[in-house]
């Protein structure tokens, strides 16, 4: 990832997955966040230059505590730049397409240690069991979807943030010898046609070989 410093001064990797997980092998670089109070400390405790600052989420897969890290890490974001909108401290988030375990497959090199515990591996049942009423007790359905929602209606009044350039399937690549997908992410929110408009789909960030 060196290679493309001059498109970014930082690239911040979230890992969401449950402690046990993270140690047990993770992506090199990455920071382990699982909660909204992880993450509010190492995003706006300090004063930090956020300028070309990209951040990447991932758990397992990405298909629920990545994505909803990264959904609360924007509404927190919107809160607190609010009087000077439409700016934000990171508008460049990422899912990471996969998540650790399609990474793990492809690049596991890059990984460190170089190893794979599963969320529901039985050594951890107890610590999984733990992890995941902490994170739904954090993350309650109810308040995401109110937040959700919230956040959808003050966007729609100020501004459209839907590109209607690019496609809802549309997932940038990071490819060796290639570009950096460029823009933001605000940008890029939408919708699919016929589901949840609560739900926005963030661009989906691979690296491959």
């Amino acid at each position: 990832m060196k290679k493309y410093t001059d498109l970014y001064d930082n690239l911040v990797i979230v890992d969401c997955r449950f402690s046990y997980e993270y140690e047990g092998g993770h992506i090199e670089g990455a920071v382990n966040l699982n909660t909204k109070s992880q993450l509010e400390e190492h995003f706006f405790s300090a004063t930090r230059s956020t300028d070309r600052t990209i951040v990447v989420f991932h758990c397992e897969f990405s298909a629920q505590r990545g994505p909803r890290m990264a959904m609360y890490l924007r509404n927190r974001d919107r809160e607190l730049n609010i009087a000077n909108y439409p700016r934000l401290n990171f508008p460049e988030l990422y899912v990471l397409d996969g998540g650790y375990r399609n990474f793990y497959a492809t690049q596991k090199d890059r990984c460190e240690p170089r190893n794979y515990i599963e969320m529901n591996d039985n050594q951890y049942h107890l610590e999984c069991k733990n992890g995941m009423m902490r994170f739904e007790s954090n993350f309650t359905m109810k308040r995401q979807r109110s937040r959700s929602v919230s956040w959808l209606r003050e966007s729609s009044v100020k501004a459209s943030l839907i590109d209607r350039g690019v496609t809802p399937y549309h997932r940038p690549q990071l490819t060796k010898g290639g570009p950096l997908p460029r823009g933001s992410l605000l940008s890029r929110l939408r919708t699919r046609s016929g589901s949840d408009p609560t739900k926005p789909v963030f661009p989906k960030f691979e690296i491959t070989q």
